[in-house]
């Protein structure tokens, strides 16, 4: 399977955030971390789908849905990334 990538731009426009807020929540751990592209590791890039479990995730959130979406990202992967699992806290953080 080929898996897209997508440049800082198109990923902050898919996650609906801005350049600093983007980078700001991948060092908090709540976004996937960028690979290195170029030469010299110069260019940032983002698995396309990666992207779109972010805005999954927003979604899930948003219809009180959260916990099913983890339990299909287990059942389908075998296990949950990290950041996403970041993510949700964050998430259920904000609605307590």
């Amino acid at each position: 399977m080929v898996r897209s990538i997508l440049r800082i731009r198109a990923a902050c426009a898919a996650a609906n955030c801005c350049k600093s807020t983007f980078y700001e929540r991948i060092g908090r751990g709540i976004y996937p971390k960028p690979m290195r592209m170029g030469s010299t590791g110069e260019a940032s890039a983002w698995f396309e789908d990666e992207i779109e479990l972010i805005q999954k995730a927003l979604q899930a959130d948003r219809d009180g849905k959260i916990e099913e979406l983890l339990a299909a990202r287990q059942a389908e992967r075998g296990e949950i990334e990290p950041w996403l699992i970041a993510l949700a806290a964050e998430l259920r953080k904000k609605a307590a």
